[in-house]
């Protein structure tokens, strides 16, 4: 059967399958598979050096709208836009950047039907072609957008788009907090309530804002804002509750939070709550209180391998699952044995039904990680928890376990050897165990806890990837949230799956 004969719409979903660059190569095979594949393959184009963009610009606009039309989702980096030669960094708007800004220009005047954009360097390309600015603004399918390197010039005019945004991400960067003045918050929330579907909001490399209460106070809250992701900067997050009244999800990296007179005040729908960052409390990175619950705690630390700044962790781990009583939580630790710890965990977790553990086997704090395997499990005999899952990154987590039988790293034997035995302690550690998962580096393995037949001992069965991210899935949901119960039967509208 050739393809040539296969109906054009069966194809095209084929061809949707495939990444950009296989959809590239798959059209230069032959000419009945050119135009589908080609299409797909322009559909995503990311510019990083300046000759992609001098390329870009050439071949797009050398048949408008045949090829430019078909892109939906457009990324140019700062690399882009540069010359590599070029070192007189005083000097951003150089002759060569002034070309490639306009070039971009041309570009996005002849891709009407964008999607998605991110878009480097922004605060020096509306200085040095504003017809860029004028082109993104006039894209009216535009529902993803993200501007970085932006500042006090991009700000003033982020309620211009005409598109349908949903997802909106405004980045400065590293240099931003050595930038005179500070931005007005309420621009940001009045930019953000120009769009009635945003959804998303991205804040990055936000140095501290001037926190106007009389300016917010003419400010409408967005209520259809869900997601907020936060990372490098001061903001007033507890502030910001009443202007994200809805907020369902917030992500939290390296950001310190001074809104002080807003203390204790929290988003009361919150269904996941991701804390990530690389100093301890000590640094002031962590005095916003949680105070309500969310479903889903995320708890994961970059911290430096000095054991006595890790034990810092203890204290703010257990508050923060105490404050937020997640049923299901995530957090990295070096791995101590330390009983308090554990059973604390567990304890106040009243509601903690998911465990997911990413054991960081290359911190000092420890020199066996088969103590840790075999030692903290003991501690959750007294749990409620339904589903554990172990992951350990390293590739030379061997070295630091004591095996029976000598393996060598990348031994397939080994890694079987290691997540049986594993999977196996989790088992008769925890007799509420439902669902387990190891994970070594990139392989991930799962199993049901089967009960034997006449009152017999529990066993473990394997299970398929797809079946065990779908149980989890539905362990991590609010239908969950609701009953927390499990019977260990899972289906979906096809049928039966666990």
């Amino acid at each position: 059967m050739s393809l040539s004969t296969v109906d054009l719409d069966v194809l095209t979903a084929i061809i949707a399958l495939l990444s950009p660059s296989d959809a590239r190569s798959l059209s230069l095979t032959t000419r009945a598979l050119y135009p589908a594949a080609q299409r797909h393959a322009l559909s995503t184009v990311v510019l990083d050096k300046p000759s992609k963009l001098s390329r870009a610009h050439e071949y797009l606009l050398a048949d408008v709208p045949n090829r430019s039309h078909y892109i939906r989702k457009l990324t140019v980096t700062h690399q882009a836009l540069n010359s590599p030669s070029d070192d007189n960094v005083d000097d951003p708007l150089s002759a060569f950047f002034v070309q490639s800004a306009r070039l971009l220009a041309d570009l996005l005047e002849s891709t009407q039907l964008l999607t998605t954009i991110s878009v480097a360097s922004m605060e020096q390309i509306i200085r040095a072609e504003p017809r860029v600015w004028n082109a993104l603004t006039a894209l009216s399918f535009l529902t993803n957008v993200e501007l970085k390197d932006a500042h006090a010039g991009v700000l003033s005019r982020l309620g211009e788009f005409r598109g349908p945004l949903r997802k909106l991400e405004f980045c400065g960067s590293p240099d931003s907090y050595m930038l005179p003045g500070k931005l007005p918050f309420s621009q940001l929330v009045k930019a953000w309530c120009a769009y009635p579907r945003l959804q998303h909001i991205g804040l990055d490399y936000v140095p501290k804002v001037d926190y106007d209460r009389e300016r917010l106070s003419s400010c409408t809250p967005c209520q259809t804002v869900l997601n907020l992701d936060v990372s490098h900067s001061e903001l007033p997050l507890s502030g910001m509750t009443d202007m994200l009244p809805n907020l369902r999800s917030l992500s939290i990296l390296n950001t310190k939070d001074y809104s002080e007179d807003n203390a204790g005040k929290c988003w009361s729908r919150l269904a996941r709550l991701d804390f990530r960052t690389q100093h301890g409390p000590s640094d002031s990175q962590h005095h916003w209180v949680i105070t309500s619950r969310t479903r889903q705690l995320v708890l994961l630390h970059s911290v430096e391998t000095d054991p006595n700044r890790y034990w810092n962790f203890r204290h703010f781990y257990a508050s923060t699952v105490e404050d937020a009583q997640p049923v299901a939580l995530c957090l990295s630790t070096c791995p101590s044995v330390g009983e308090d710890f554990w059973t604390g965990l567990v304890r106040e977790g009243r509601r903690l039904r998911c465990l997911d553990i990413r054991l960081r086997a290359g911190w000092k704090c420890h020199k066996d990680v088969s103590e840790w395997l075999d030692k903290v499990p003991r501690f959750w005999t007294d749990s409620d928890l339904l589903y554990v899952r172990i992951f350990i990154r390293e590739t030379d987590f061997l070295s630091r376990m004591n095996t029976s039988i000598p393996f060598r790293e990348d031994d397939a034997a080994a890694m079987a050897y290691v997540k049986q035995t594993v999977s196996a302690h989790l088992l008769a550690c925890v007799p509420t165990v439902r669902l387990i998962a190891i994970k070594l580096m990139n392989e991930t393995s799962w199993w049901r806890a089967q009960q034997g037949g006449e009152g017999g001992p529990r066993h473990l069965v394997p299970i398929s990837s797809d079946v065990g991210h779908h149980v989890e899935t539905y362990l991590y949901s609010e239908e969950f949230e609701q009953s927390m119960v499990f019977d260990g039967e899972c289906t979906t509208m096809s049928g039966h799956l666990y």
